[in-house]
């Protein structure tokens, strides 16, 4: 978000460090990545359709410096231990009073590897805290993480409609708000939301790929191969834009070009939850012998 401690770029930069079982690192994973969050790749006739495109790793909702709330030095030392000793930030959190103290024992729980303990606390505090819209706009934000994190698509969606509702024109709360409607299957919401972003910066790479990704699931394919097209035109070492053309070329029955941009996204970083997704699309178009 366009606070201090949590710029935009963080959320997806972040994610493509870490794999699916994550911990301790921080999230937003496989939700557009595997169908824009159908969680299994899909078949149709008479060949397989391949999945796959952003946030393809999973990470935990922390950023380097989360929103502070008005809590104190205690507060703030309970934040900044989270990432080097949860356990103890957990401990210590507490012994915090108020929102201070629930916000740093969700964040720890989370960082823990238990996203469903922490996203009611997050929502809750989002909610209901006392603090200015742009500090609860940034926790309601980290709420919606976590519960994609569970898979709790709709409890996602809420909290980030209500950062929305707090923040309406900050192009990062969009963005939360485009990748938790995808997931509820609120195409023309995402779409709208991230044309917010895209106004505020027309080369933000994710917001692209998350576009392309709605329009394509949309079958709007010629508007997802251009979004695509300017993501990958922007870097051309995404992984993710590099992910989501392929699935798009393959769609408009290019077969050799996807599989041109898949082969690249397992060289880029054959480690990476792309390159197993590319990987896992290869093999589908190889036993469906296109």
């Amino acid at each position: 978000m366009s606070l201090p401690g949590w710029p935009g770029e963080w959320f997806l930069d972040t994610l493509k460090s870490v794999r699916r079982n994550r911990i301790p690192a921080l999230w937003v994973g496989l939700v557009l990545a595997l169908g824009l969050a159908g969680g299994a790749l899909v078949w149709f006739y008479p060949r397989a359709r391949p999945e796959g495109g952003l946030l393809s790793d999973e990470v935990l909702p922390v950023p380097p410096a989360p929103p502070r709330l008005g809590g104190g030095a205690d507060y703030d030392k309970c934040l900044d231990m989270i990432e080097t000793d949860p356990e103890g930030a957990l401990e210590f959190a507490r012994t915090l009073p108020g929102d201070a103290g629930l916000h740093c024992q969700a964040l720890a729980q989370v960082e823990l590897g238990s996203p469903d303990l922490g996203a009611p606390i997050l929502m809750q505090v989002g909610m209901d805290t006392a603090e200015d819209p742009a500090a609860r706009a940034a926790i309601l934000g980290q709420a919606s993480q976590a519960f994609l994190m569970i898979d709790e698509t709709v409890q996602a969606r809420a909290a980030s409609e209500g950062a929305v509702a707090l923040l309406p024109d900050d192009p990062d709360v969009r963005f939360d708000d485009a990748i938790a409607a995808i997931q509820v299957k609120d195409l023309e919401g995402a779409i709208a939301d991230l044309a917010v972003t895209l106004a505020a910066d027309p080369k933000r790479g994710e917001a692209l790929v998350a576009r392309a990704t709605a329009y394509r699931e949309e079958g709007r394919l010629d508007l997802a191969a251009a979004d695509a097209d300017a993501a990958v035109a922007l870097d051309g070492v995404d992984q993710d834009a590099l992910l989501e053309r392929g699935i798009i070329r393959q769609r408009r029955g290019d077969l050799a070009g996807a599989r041109a941009d898949w082969a690249r996204v397992q060289d880029i970083d054959p480690d990476s939850g792309s390159a197993d997704l590319a990987t896992q699309n290869l093999e589908l178009l190889d036993a469906s012998g296109v």
